[in-house]
């Protein structure tokens, strides 16, 4: 289609990608860090034809103790600049507490914080999650 829903011709621009990250063993084996840079330029949605370039950053934390238990922490900053006015900032952050059942099974429970502060109105909103996770690995 040439345009959205509202009549708006799309934008012939090509959207992008580009990530890095750094993953240091502080401890192998028990203490690892990572450290997450992501930039690209995305499409809104199908509906419209407002595009966005966001910027990530992104660390983490993970520490094995006991040798059955294994503590995760992360935060992390997102902005986009829409092709609009519209600016969001993204702001998240997490603990996980994982426990080792078997060699392949893990149960966990964590709590994850996401804000998105936007000057569109109505866009801005809180996130406060928790949950419990059971993982089997192949």
């Amino acid at each position: 289609n040439p345009a959205d829903a509202d009549g708006v011709p799309y934008e012939d621009q090509n959207t992008w990608l580009a990530a890095t990250g750094i993953d240091y063993a502080i401890k192998p084996g028990v203490t690892n860090m990572y450290l997450r840079l992501e930039r690209g330029v995305y499409p809104r949605g199908s509906f419209t034809s407002e595009l966005f370039t966001g910027t990530d950053m992104s660390v983490g934390l993970t520490h094995r103790f006991y040798s059955w238990y294994k503590f995760k922490a992360y935060v992390g900053v997102t902005l986009n600049e829409y092709n609009t006015t519209r600016d969001d900032e993204d702001f998240r952050a997490g603990l996980v507490l994982e426990y080792l059942i078997h060699r392949r099974w893990t149960l966990g429970i964590g709590y994850d914080y996401y804000r998105r502060n936007s000057n569109e109105p109505g866009e801005s909103w809180t996130s406060n999650r928790g949950m419990i996770t059971v993982t089997w690995r192949y």
